[in-house]
């Protein structure tokens, strides 16, 4: 897949996957095109094909992902969760119950939340 084309890549999303997990949504911000290739990657697979999206950001933060554009969230947002089923999982993270079994250490464990959307 060419990642460089936008075109191309919405394209290839579209037909060929009937996922797409995109994981850890937020942990490293979209500028304004890549704001905009996913929402145009979830406008095309609305109603047609499944995506799962993870993420550790409540949705009132998700401004914060896409460069503080709040309308592009708004109507991301609208597409996501319109006929969706919404997963919201608090808790500790795996990962580091696993670093503090293998350190026997103690360290701090920040609880998480994900939303899974299908």
């Amino acid at each position: 897949m060419d990642f460089q084309d936008p075109a191309a890549l919405i394209n290839t999303l579209q037909r060929k996957p009937d996922l797409v997990i995109c994981d850890e949504q937020g942990y490293i911000s979209f500028d304004k095109p890549g704001a905009e290739m996913l929402f145009n990657h979830i406008s095309l697979r609305t109603a047609i094909k499944s995506t799962i999206i993870t993420s550790n950001k409540s949705f009132d933060k998700w401004h914060e992902i896409f460069s503080m554009d709040t309308i592009l969230t708004a109507e991301l947002l609208d597409r996501l969760t319109h006929k969706s089923f919404m997963v919201n999982m608090n808790g500790k993270s795996y990962r580091m119950k696993e670093t503090k079994s293998m350190m026997g250490s103690k360290i701090a464990e920040k609880p998480m939340g994900i939303t899974a959307n299908i």
